[in-house]
């Protein structure tokens, strides 16, 4: 519920800081209320009339079509996918590298998150494909050692100019 969530944000909020960013997905209000970014799926963003005041705001983006839906919001970021094959999303349609690169073309500059079977093996062709970084979950959540895995991503991200 939205006031649990609420309690949730604002006490994570105190406990990383004000000058932490912490971005509440797909719940406009709560977001809002607690002062936090704003993450919105695609499906979402099609209903949203009028880019919410959230700092920073994001879209999800799957095609050209709900690229132009989130450009039209002004988000901050776009995250673009699903990219490679995860069990996160079974049997979600992948648009791979040449996909990631014509959603990058629609994005009109702004930064784009790869998302969807990330590895840190992974993470120089999505740069070259016009990324600005990589979305990641279950690379890091499901490996046995997250500290040294999420440690190879920041590596990857460095190692690409990204950090």
């Amino acid at each position: 519920p939205d006031d649990l969530l609420e309690a949730l944000v604002r006490s994570i909020h105190h406990r990383i800081g004000e000058d932490s960013v912490l971005i509440v997905n797909g719940r406009p209000g709560v977001a809002a209320r607690t002062g936090a970014g704003l993450h919105l799926s695609a499906a979402q963003t099609g209903l949203v009339a009028a880019p919410p005041e959230c700092n920073p705001f994001g879209c999800s983006i799957h095609g050209p079509e709900e690229t132009a839906i989130a450009v039209a919001l002004n988000p901050d970021y776009l995250v673009a996918g699903t990219v490679f094959s995860t069990d996160s999303k079974p049997g979600a349609e992948l648009c791979g590298l040449e996909g990631l690169k014509r959603l990058v073309a629609g994005a009109g500059g702004r930064p784009v998150y790869a998302i969807g079977g990330m590895e840190p093996e992974q993470v120089p062709a999505v740069l070259a494909a016009g990324a600005y970084g990589a979305a990641v979950s279950r690379g890091i959540l499901g490996n046995a050692d997250p500290a040294r895995a999420a440690r190879r991503f920041l590596e990857a991200l460095e190692e690409g100019g990204r950090l």
